[in-house]
């Protein structure tokens, strides 16, 4: 796994970087993706913990063989120059709402959209346990993401994101709704192991 939160000074961008590279999977067969984590917490709570309910996700995305770097948000909800270096070397981005506090949220959530701008190539991914109870609406969200994970993030996000790098529909994967026509259709839950 390759962890990663945007440094606050010149001296921390050298240690991040060099804890990067020590940290990056040895071998992965697939494409790069970049979670995002949005601040939970307001900004001036410091330092903000590790977001634990991240980890089966990202459990599941390395055991399928995916190249991952997590950003954290560090605090303020503005796209630091390292987030469009991370994204610019990834085949897809997802945004991950799994902490509580979904309000707070929305700020990184929309600036981290804005930078990998509508019409993106790559697929946007969004999900979480929480995203449900945030407010999307000044998130034009049809236009931004390829699909919203609405099943269990560890069984439904490895599928939708070998689906999508292989020019396959959403709608072929189930536990996710997608923007189709003007509004998003969900797909079945997938079936319970």
């Amino acid at each position: 796994l390759l962890y990663f939160r945007e440094a606050e000074t010149r001296e921390e961008v050298g240690r991040l970087d060099e804890a990067m590279r020590i940290l990056e999977p040895l071998g992965a067969r697939r494409a790069g993706v970049v979670v995002f984590q949005p601040r939970w917490l307001p900004g001036d709570h410091r330092p903000q913990r590790f977001p634990f309910r991240l980890v089966p996700v990202l459990g599941a995305l390395r055991q399928a063989g995916f190249r991952m770097t997590l950003i954290e948000e560090a605090h303020d909800g503005l796209p630091g120059p390292t987030w469009l270096s991370r994204l610019s070397a990834v085949d897809a981005a997802v945004v991950w709402l799994g902490e509580m506090y979904p309000a707070n949220q929305i700020p990184g959530t929309r600036a981290f959209l804005d930078l990998v701008g509508p019409g993106e190539r790559r697929p946007v991914v969004l999900g979480g346990g929480f995203f449900p109870l945030i407010d999307v609406e000044g998130l034009a969200l049809g236009e931004r993401v390829s699909a919203v994970v609405t099943g269990p993030g560890e069984v439904v996000l490895p599928a939708l994101l070998s689906a999508l790098l292989a020019g396959r529909s959403a709608r072929d994967v189930p536990g996710v709704a997608s923007w189709e026509g003007g509004r998003f259709l969900s797909t079945p839950p997938p079936p319970r192991r």
